[in-house]
């Protein structure tokens, strides 16, 4: 890949993320408690894919960095998820490798 195209991509990725956080309003009622359920259920289903979509089972620390981010997901904050899913992987890593 190269760096134009990485740049693109990066542009395009948070583009389609940050525009619609400040451009739209903020959604009220049914529809502000639909967006509330979604994160939880497309992260199953994004790990859920890159855990088993091979059809074999991960390395162990791949699945410790997976444990550590379901833990963080329950704070609700992509930081802390992000974080918590780095520590299980190195910690398995260091452990097992």
């Amino acid at each position: 890949m190269t760096t134009a195209l990485l740049l693109v991509v990066t542009l395009v990725t948070v583009a389609s993320r940050v525009l619609p956080m400040t451009l739209l309003p903020t959604p009220h009622g049914r529809a502000a408690d639909v967006l509330d359920a979604l994160p939880a259920p497309l992260f199953a289903a994004l790990a859920a894919v890159a855990l088993l979509g091979g059809g074999e089972l991960p390395e162990p620390p791949v699945l410790a960095a997976a444990a550590g981010a379901l833990l963080g997901a329950l704070r609700r904050s992509l930081l802390l998820t992000l974080g918590c899913g780095l520590v299980g992987f190195a910690l398995a890593d260091l452990l097992l490798g």
